[in-house]
């Protein structure tokens, strides 16, 4: 099975409020990749945002649980496609989401807590329109 989220999907709605401001981050002497992403509608003021998500660009570890994880659907890209959001949410609305021993169970909840807007506001964030990662530079306008 092949194609992306974006290729098997309705067309989607605009990110309404979409932001995205990126940023590095040294771990244990090496660089991540952040991103703090808003995107939504308050209830009160359509203007303002009512989701913050943090996201980390997923590493070379994170891609080696995700194989794991996947078994069977490594060739499966639109559920590789979701993982890979999944994995990269680490704060949904100023709230770490719990990590441990990462499972599908994981990865469908926290896809649950952020709804396809969030899954497309992450995308968005992190991927260019060709699917290609975003360069923090790019993404800062440098």
């Amino acid at each position: 099975m092949s194609g992306t989220v974006e290729d098997t999907a309705p067309a989607a709605p605009t990110i309404p409020n979409y932001s995205s401001t990126p940023r590095t981050e040294t771990v244990n002497g090496v660089s991540e990749q952040w991103f703090v992403v808003k995107y939504g509608e308050s209830p009160t003021d359509p203007t303002i945002a009512d989701r913050i998500l943090e996201i980390r660009k997923v590493d070379m570890g994170d891609q080696f649980d995700l194989a794991e994880i996947a078994g069977d659907q490594t060739s499966n890209d639109v559920w590789l496609s979701l993982a890979i959001v999944g994995m990269s949410v680490q704060k949904i609305d100023g709230v770490p989401v719990p990590r441990g021993n990462v499972t599908k169970a994981t990865l469908r909840n926290i896809l649950r807590q952020i709804g396809p807007l969030g899954v497309r506001a992450v995308r968005r964030a992190v991927f260019d329109a060709d699917g290609k990662p975003v360069d923090e530079k790019a993404a800062a306008g440098n």
